[in-house]
């Protein structure tokens, strides 16, 4: 595995895809918001717990949180999501599929794919009223 981010500029992807505050994060790890901010600073490096903590809280790879090259969400962790279980129980195999590709992005193509379909129901909804 190569490193190529820092713990603090996943920090803030972790932000921006989740679209949360440090606020947000403090309150679901219950860690310290001026320890947080320290970490997205980059002016600490978190202990493992609390990147474990972080981790497990948006159920992100803890070796995507640490910087290195593997995807945002493990198979093992998108898995374990509630609502990735409560997708796969309404036997629609074309909503399966197209959580597959999603779980191959990147955080970056997750993000067009977010926006093509954000544009996509608005054009439906311009079309119906």
């Amino acid at each position: 595995m190569k490193k190529v981010s820092s713990i603090s500029e996943r920090l803030h992807e972790l932000l921006t895809y989740f679209g949360i505050r440090q606020i947000d994060v403090a309150r679901k790890t219950n860690l310290d918001k001026a320890m947080l901010n320290m970490y997205f600073s980059g002016k600490r490096i978190p202990k493992t717990q609390n990147i474990s903590k972080i981790s497990t809280a948006f159920g992100v790879d803890i070796s995507w949180l640490m910087g290195y090259d593997v995807p945002m969400f493990s198979k093992e962790s998108v898995k374990s999501d509630v609502y990735y279980e409560y997708i796969s129980s309404l036997n629609d195999k074309k909503v399966q599929i197209l959580l597959e590709y999603y779980e191959k992005c990147t955080v970056k193509e997750r993000e067009q794919l977010l926006m093509y379909a954000q544009f996509l129901s608005n054009a439906g909804n311009k079309k119906e009223g």
